[in-house]
């Protein structure tokens, strides 16, 4: 079975159970995940993908907030904020999206993964992807 018709079978059995803004966060992160496997790309590829699906460049620290939640961590470097999310908490339904992603086959320790926001002034400058713990 492909991964699409694998995913569109996932999503029509969520249905069943799904609350508000379950099947669009599953969806979200099912084609972040099948651009990023698609391409032969790293549990990381997929992460930014999702990332960038969800924030763009230039967007505002509010904007953040209302796509991610609050930050896990705000550091500061070189005098600019980076706030830091663990990668599998970018949405409220990270379990089911985590889930999707193992069944569709990806690498699922993407858990251990710190999604990194780096501000200049009130808007994302950029962002990345690092191995480790949500420390300062």
């Amino acid at each position: 079975m492909n991964k699409i018709t694998l995913a569109a079978t996932l999503l029509l059995a969520l249905t069943a159970n799904a609350h508000a803004g379950l099947l669009d966060s599953v969806a979200k992160t099912a084609t972040a995940l099948d651009s990023a496997t698609g391409s032969n790309a790293s549990a990381k590829d997929a992460v930014l993908q999702l990332v960038k699906s969800k924030v763009k460049e230039g967007a505002t620290k509010d904007e953040v907030k209302k796509q991610l939640g609050a930050p896990k961590i705000i550091a500061n470097e070189n005098g600019n904020e980076v706030w830091k999310y663990d990668a599998s908490s970018l949405n409220g339904n990270a379990d089911a999206a985590m889930q999707l992603a193992g069944a569709l086959g990806a690498d699922t320790a993407k858990a251990k993964q710190i999604v990194a926001l780096h501000f200049d002034g009130n808007t994302v400058k950029s962002y990345d992807v690092v191995e480790g713990t949500l420390t300062n």
